[in-house]
């Protein structure tokens, strides 16, 4: 029988929760609060009582999440089980980000509650703990088909992987037509779908297996053409979740057809990088798709990469910026040459060429976002840089 702690301010949800857990057998319950303890109470509980699980009410989630993070900053890694009176997507990703993989609402199935009990004791008894999810997720998303998303894609996260070394990772999620096997000249063996079909299944050995290696990257291209996995966003949520405590940097390229699992990888990025073309038809992509972002309430995570730029192009940088909305941060130079040496041997763009040095820098930018503090360095630092944002700022004020 393990033995638990409840948390949850909600004085019947408390009480429901607690009845079943003592009538199901399986779960000792050494202590309730009835509202959010402080760190400290909530420590002295641990050193006094020594419980194996928590089981915590997510609602106000912010508290709660306060709370997990509070312990686990002092050295505890509880084993927890999350409660909420109802179920929404982004709380899920919420807690999935924050490691939580066990997951309660009522009316409780008793079933499913016996197998999570049953994992949570697995977990006891063999003294393993969940991962910290700590890696940071960049989106790469075109604002039309054949825009380039995909080779800023593939040559973003080599820079990176130049420069960071191990923890670097390029997945493919263009599962119709995937372009990173093309880009880096690479068999069809490794496959996206292959780690989405065993999503909740991986282990180190089953993902040295799937996953390529480019030099310092690792890369999981999409694969052959094949039916989309059942469940698909509940599985690119579960396989996200398990690379962010794998790898610190991951970059996904999506398609610019916006499957439903496109919105579980909004929602888990740091940013999405938007890629667009100076031309009518790109523009009028790019803000279609901003103002799907918009009602998401993603605008904020949005970064405008504008490619294949010269000042020759037919739309001016301020009618493209007037016509999004939102200011263009990154400019790609037009190296149509350069381009397609690249895709003609199957290996990166030249790193010493114009465009070369402008993916090392956005894979510096990106690679750095992570508090205010970092803004502040970028900006003293901005004019260094060949790939000049059009804003010294990185996070792109609301209109």
């Amino acid at each position: 029988m393990l033995r638990g702690v409840l948390i949850s301010p909600d004085c019947r949800f408390r009480i429901e929760l607690a009845e079943f857990l003592n009538q199901s057998g399986r779960v000792l319950l050494l202590r309730e609060f009835s509202e959010y303890p402080s760190l400290d109470d909530a420590l002295s509980v641990i050193r006094a009582h020594d419980p194996q699980v928590l089981f915590i009410d997510v609602e106000p989630a912010e508290a709660a999440l306060a709370l997990i993070r509070g312990l686990r900053d002092a050295g505890v890694d509880f084993l927890t089980v999350a409660v909420s009176q109802t179920v929404d997507s982004r709380l899920l990703l919420d807690l999935m980000n924050a490691g939580i993989r066990e997951f309660m609402s009522p009316p409780y199935d008793p079933e499913a509650f016996h197998r999570s009990i049953d994992r949570v004791s697995e977990m006891v008894r063999s003294g393993s703990r969940p991962r910290a999810v700590s890696g940071r997720i960049h989106a790469f998303l075109p604002a039309k088909p054949g825009d380039g998303a995909s080779l800023t894609a593939v040559n973003t996260a080599l820079a990176t992987a130049r420069s960071a070394g191990d923890g670097v990772l390029l997945a493919d999620l263009d599962l119709n037509v995937g372009m990173s096997a093309f880009h880096l000249n690479l068999a069809h063996r490794h496959a996206m779908r292959q780690a989405l079909t065993h999503a909740g299944e991986l282990d180190d050995d089953l993902w040295s297996d799937i996953v390529a290696r480019v030099g310092p990257l690792d890369v999981l291209p999409s694969g052959p053409i094949e039916p989309m996995p059942t469940a698909a966003g509940e599985r690119v949520s579960r396989l996200l979740e398990w690379l962010r405590a794998r790898y610190g940097q991951v970059c996904v390229d999506l398609s610019g057809s916006m499957e439903d699992f496109n919105l579980n990888v909004f929602h888990a990025a740091r940013r999405i990088v938007l890629v667009c073309t100076p031309t009518v038809a790109s523009v009028y992509h790019a803000r279609e798709k901003l103002q799907f972002l918009r009602r998401e309430e993603l605008e904020d995570r949005v970064a405008i990469v504008l490619n294949r730029w010269s000042k020759g192009a037919a739309m001016t940088m301020q009618s493209i910026e007037e016509l999004l909305g939102l200011p263009i941060q990154y400019r790609l130079p037009d190296e149509a040459a350069v381009v397609h040496k690249s895709l003609m041997s199957g290996t990166p763009v030249e790193s010493s060429s114009a465009l070369g040095r402008s993916f090392t820098q956005l894979a510096a930018s990106l690679a750095e976002i992570s508090c205010a503090e970092e803004e502040a360095a970028w900006k003293s630092r901005v004019e260094q840089f060949a790939l000049v944002p059009v804003k010294y700022y990185l996070f792109a004020a609301k209109k």
